[in-house]
């Protein structure tokens, strides 16, 4: 089991527990050891993860040990506690660690000295959330396992995490310092009053957004295109068919899985891209095919894949067949999708 599935298979676990009132001892059995043997740490090793750690006037519960080195302090909470990091500072300063973790079982927040050496940060660099991360926390957490954390891990990933904040809150509503050091970048220097910004924001605000859409849809199509086979009968069948775009087919297939994504797990739903269509599978098998859609602009349909009264052979495929005034209309035919997709996992 790769690291991501067993940080999704903890997470599972947390959130079966959550609801429950549960002391610091149970989150340490159940949430915190697993946590961090899954970071490749041997807890059952007490030269590498120590249990009560310290002395009697300054203990936290585990450390991290490297080469002799304390890499990590963790102190565990129950969780209904607050996140008080008033113990976790003290121990960070009697310590040294490279990192210092204050966590519920269930959130983990990480602690450094970038700001001032030896002194612990206010603010904590990294907060790995276990009921509710995304796939880029689980990257970021990866930094952490046991052959990837190093001593500039923490202040990497702190203007990494400063850097991401900067640009997302940007991307959203970008502000007036932002907008003018981009104008003076690409302009050669020339100066800009408030009230050009102002005029200029709304242009500034779509042009990034439409930045990241192009950036997510384009990663969407993981899957290289397959070019239909040039023989006089492919020429034919694909006659007066123009080319798709990559953001159309995109925008299609994040539909799609949006439909079905509650009978299917994601990652059963796969695609194949060709030039002139897309098919949307239930796993790998080429026949397991829920719809193919033609997104020709002068010609937008979908055939979805049912038998039956009314399924006929077309073009790119056989079955039932609904045109698209624009791939938006997609979701108009939702419940014949989940028909299609039902038949697979019956």
């Amino acid at each position: 089991m790769s690291f991501a599935d067993n940080i999704k298979e903890l997470a599972k676990k947390a959130i079966t527990i959550q609801s429950d009132n549960y002391s610091a001892d149970v989150a340490k059995t159940s949430l915190v050891l697993p946590y961090f043997q899954s970071l490749g740490y041997d807890i059952f090793n007490p030269k590498e993860f120590i249990s009560g750690y310290g002395n009697a006037n300054a203990k936290c519960d585990y450390a991290i040990i490297t080469g002799g080195i304390t890499t990590a302090i963790i102190i565990v909470i129950p969780c209904a506690s607050n996140m008080d990091t008033e113990q976790l500072s003290e121990l960070f300063t009697a310590y040294s660690p490279k990192t210092a973790i204050i966590t519920n079982g269930i959130e983990y927040r990480y602690y450094a000295d970038t700001d001032m050496p030896g002194s612990m940060d206010t603010k904590p660099f990294f907060v790995m959330n276990l009921a509710d991360f995304s796939e880029s926390d689980i990257s970021t957490l990866s930094k952490f396992q046991k052959l990837e954390f190093d001593n500039t891990t923490a202040q990497k990933l702190k203007y990494k995490t400063l850097v991401r904040s900067y640009l997302m809150t940007q991307f959203d509503f970008a502000d007036d310092d932002f907008i003018r050091f981009l104008l003076e970048t690409v302009d050669h220097g020339k100066q800009y009053d408030s009230q050009f910004i102002d005029r200029i924001r709304p242009e500034i605000d779509s042009v990034l957004k439409q930045i990241v859409n192009d950036v997510i849809y384009s990663k969407l199509l993981t899957v290289p295109e397959s070019k239909p086979a040039q023989t006089p009968a492919a020429a034919a069948r694909y006659k007066g068919m123009q080319p798709i775009s990559d953001i159309k087919k995109a925008r299609a297939l994040e539909i799609v899985k949006s439909i079905v994504g509650d009978m299917l797990p994601v990652e059963v739903i796969n695609h194949e891209n060709t030039q002139y269509y897309l098919t949307i599978l239930c796993g790998k098998v080429k026949t397991h095919w829920i719809c193919r859609l033609a997104l020709d602009e002068s010609n937008m349909y979908m055939v979805v894949h049912i038998k039956g009264p009314g399924a006929r052979r077309h073009y790119i495929g056989t079955g039932l067949k609904y045109p698209l005034p624009t791939v938006e209309s997609i979701y108009d035919h939702a419940d014949v999708i989940k028909q299609a997709a039902k038949q697979y996992i019956e």
